[in-house]
């Protein structure tokens, strides 16, 4: 498994609240790593987006489990791939802005179509400089450099 680190740690360093976003497949647990990853604390809003509705509960539920201690609003979205891109990452950022100030956490862990969606909101939020954090698993290399390409910046590390 691959993982990629995209930080943008110029705007909004000393913001505590986050907004974790993870784009899940049918087998969620490479989710769970990018869950686990985000550094999960009190106050933070987890945002679960799929296709999947049964692997969506089942990933909230372990989100629930293991972070029981934390005071953590979690939410589980199931993507119609009726709807249009644009569309679906509005929906995305209008949660996000809903819920700001905060820095963003968002974890690809999906199939291609799920992908894509949070790989554009990058693009969208990375534009408004906010503070960003993106866990790419088992992403392809090409996601990567697009990404780059298209907000300008290069935040290449590691995700273990």
């Amino acid at each position: 498994m691959q993982g990629y680190v995209f930080y943008h740690g110029e705007a909004y360093t000393s913001m505590d609240k986050k907004c974790i976003i993870i784009g899940a497949g049918i087998n969620i647990t490479p989710a769970r790593l990018a869950l686990i990853n985000s550094d999960v604390n009190d106050g933070n809003y987890v945002i679960l987006v799929g296709n999947s509705a049964d692997a969506l509960n089942a990933l909230a539920e372990f989100t629930r489990q293991v972070y029981q201690d934390f005071d953590v609003k979690v939410e589980s979205i199931v993507l119609n791939q009726g709807l249009s891109l644009a569309d679906a990452v509005s929906m995305l950022r209008g949660l996000v802005e809903a819920n700001s100030p905060c820095s963003v956490v968002i974890g690809i862990a999906g199939d291609r179509w799920i992908a894509t969606i949070p790989g554009f909101l990058v693009m969208v939020l990375a534009t408004v400089g906010v503070l960003l954090m993106l866990a790419l698993i088992g992403s392809s290399s090409c996601l990567v450099r697009r990404i780059n390409q298209l907000t300008g910046q290069s935040y290449l590390g590691s995700l273990t």
